[in-house]
């Protein structure tokens, strides 16, 4: 069985799905002995990346591709114009390749990351609003297209139900997201730092942890607040958000742009992260705190709810209420037991819903199911 695996930047990932699909290649080499067994070969391909092909197993490989941009306008007919070889699944999370593949008849699967619809209206810059509505509509184009649609929440599920998005369950697959061993393997060693890791946007509502970080201002001198901005930001909102903390005067709020080194770092530091996003699926930076031991405060939002366990495995709070959030910050801050306990019991879930090689098993599986029905019909 021969796999074709489709992201951009998975070499050098620095956001979600390339990190995603990045751990999963590292899944896979961990499991490399049962990919032999059973005869599959993998090949994963890197948009954006000049890099040539890179074999890192026998049955492993990477090849780059350079693309030409604006992608949002071309990238389909890019993709016919690579000739890749022959595959028995295509796997893309990059909507783009799907009319590539589908409509020669490759057995095709989508990895759905998250909402179109309920995430474009927290763009408030246009050139940032429109590529997502142009994903939208195909989205719902390609969809009738695939073999498969792999979502990684249940909320997911229950957001296509809701939006009355008709597709059969019998062609959705529930796979969660694969966590890098570095978050496993870091040792904690707490250093009064709150780390709120996000991309800068209104979805995010850092806007309200500020607000809620003002109250109790007086109580958490002695805590250095990190918002790890990222690349991918919005500059009237963080621009916002600076202004708000100079006029309430938290000189200990810091705005970074980090590193993976950084992020690393950060993570073995903090007393515990929080993410008080209006809208979330499965977010990779509340996954690789918990992995980490690190306790988290987050949204009561539904996807939240799929993740955290209240008072168990993190803490949940209004986003819309900073007095909510304020309480649960002072909570955690004046509750070290509380804390350890927390991070604890984050870590046993991690350990069994995240591992690289416990997600890239279940790939494996599905591609050979897929394989199966598909041999029953020809």
């Amino acid at each position: 069985m021969k796999v074709l695996i489709i992201c951009y930047n998975i070499m050098k990932p620095s956001s979600g799905p390339p990190s995603v699909v990045r751990n999963l290649l590292n899944g896979f080499i961990k499991t490399a002995d049962l990919i032999h067994r059973r005869n599959v070969e993998i090949t994963f391909l890197s948009l954006y990346e000049n890099i040539g092909t890179v074999k890192v197993d026998d049955n492993v490989q990477i090849k780059g591709l350079p693309v030409v941009k604006p992608i949002t306008l071309t990238l389909e007919l890019q993709s016919l114009l690579k000739r890749l070889g022959r595959f028995d699944i295509v796997h893309t999370h990059v909507l783009h390749y799907v009319p590539r593949y589908a409509l020669s008849r490759t057995l095709t699967i989508y990895t759905m990351h998250g909402v179109m619809w309920n995430e474009i209206r927290y763009y408030t810059e246009l050139y940032l609003k429109i590529p997502q509505i142009l994903l939208l509509l195909r989205f719902k184009t390609y969809l009738p297209l695939l073999t498969k649609l792999v979502v990684i929440s249940p909320y997911l599920i229950d957001e296509l139900k809701e939006c009355g998005i008709a597709l059969p369950i019998s062609k959705i697959e529930l796979i969660e997201n694969p966590i890098s061993d570095q978050y496993f393997n870091l040792v904690k060693k707490e250093d009064h730092i709150i780390l709120y890791p996000a991309r800068f946007f209104p979805l995010k509502n850092q806007l309200a942890f500020i607000k809620a970080l003002s109250l109790i201002k007086n109580d958490i001198k002695e805590y250095k607040v990190i918002f790890a901005v990222g690349s991918y930001y919005d500059k009237k909102y963080l621009t916002c958000a600076k202004n708000y903390v100079q006029k309430k005067d938290l000189g200990n709020v810091k705005f970074m742009r980090c590193s993976l080194k950084d992020m690393i770092n950060l993570y073995s530091r903090a007393s515990f992260v929080a993410l008080t996003s209006f809208q979330e699926t499965l977010p990779m930076s509340v996954l690789e705190a918990m992995s980490s031991g690190t306790p988290v405060l987050v949204s009561n939002i539904k996807p939240m709810r799929y993740i955290v366990e209240d008072g168990v495995t993190g803490l949940l709070v209004d986003p819309s209420n900073p007095r909510d959030i304020a309480e649960k910050i002072l909570l955690l801050i004046n509750d070290g037991d509380l804390r350890k306990k927390i991070g604890l019991n984050a870590k046993r879930v991690a350990e069994k819903r995240w591992r690289s090689e416990v997600v890239a098993e279940k790939h494996l599986k599905l591609y050979e199911e897929i394989v199966e029905e598909s041999d029953k019909h020809v």
